[in-house]
């Protein structure tokens, strides 16, 4: 039998570093820039080598909001909230600096903490959107997801959001990048985790798509 692979989730750098070195992968939250993500992978890094092993052999999972749409102002929109919620934590200011956005944190909590979502969603610019998380058009949403997987994931979990409908219209082009090796997709409402599938690699080409609420390798 295949054993079961040990993700630990990890924010801070010990916790990366422990990662790296018990576990076969670390799972990053929601949000986290490439700028950032590329910072936690040198702390993986690090903590695989104190094993004795190299980073190839572990895996990098990273949750990535993507909001798909023909209208881009509408796809940015669908990803504040999420961002909105994520970035009230202290603990992504470094995220958020090395992103290259500012987000006034204490505000953005203090709004959260009142559930006004309106409010909230003011605080995260399309700057900020565009930086954290993948919105846009298919074209843009493609070339968006590759700057996530060169800053060092070699297993995005796309989080859409928006309805369940529009979940479910999701659809992304191939993508050419080698280094995915698993895509799972979530519901917006985190609860339902749908069908994962292996990535198709020929000629120096990945590609990855998403139907019906499902991802399945091209052919």
């Amino acid at each position: 039998s295949t054993p079961i692979k040990m993700y630990l989730t990890a924010v801070r750098p010990r916790m990366l570093q422990l990662g790296g070195e018990i576990g076969d992968g670390v799972l990053l939250s929601g949000g986290c820039s490439p700028g950032y993500i590329a910072r936690c992978v040198s702390d993986i890094k690090t903590g695989a080598e104190r094993a004795g092993r190299s980073l190839v052999d572990r895996d990098v999972a990273g949750f990535v909001t993507a909001a798909v749409s023909d209208d881009p102002k509408e796809a940015i929109e669908a990803n504040k909230m999420f961002l909105a919620y994520v970035f009230r934590n202290v603990h992504h200011a470094e995220n958020i600096r090395l992103g290259g956005g500012r987000v006034d944190q204490e505000g953005l909590a203090a709004a959260v903490g009142k559930r006004d979502w309106e409010a909230a969603k003011k605080f995260i610019s399309d700057e900020v959107v565009l930086a954290h998380s993948v919105a846009g058009t298919p074209a843009e949403c493609q070339k968006q997801l590759e700057a996530f997987v060169k800053g060092g994931l070699n297993l995005p979990v796309l989080l859409p959001t928006g309805t369940q409908e529009a979940s479910f219209e999701l659809n992304i082009p191939p993508i050419s990048v080698d280094e995915i090796s698993w895509i799972n997709v979530y519901f917006g409402n985190g609860k339902e985790k749908v069908r994962h599938a292996r990535s198709r690699s020929e000629s120096g080409a990945g590609s990855w798509g998403i139907q019906g609420g499902v991802s399945v390798p091209y052919a």
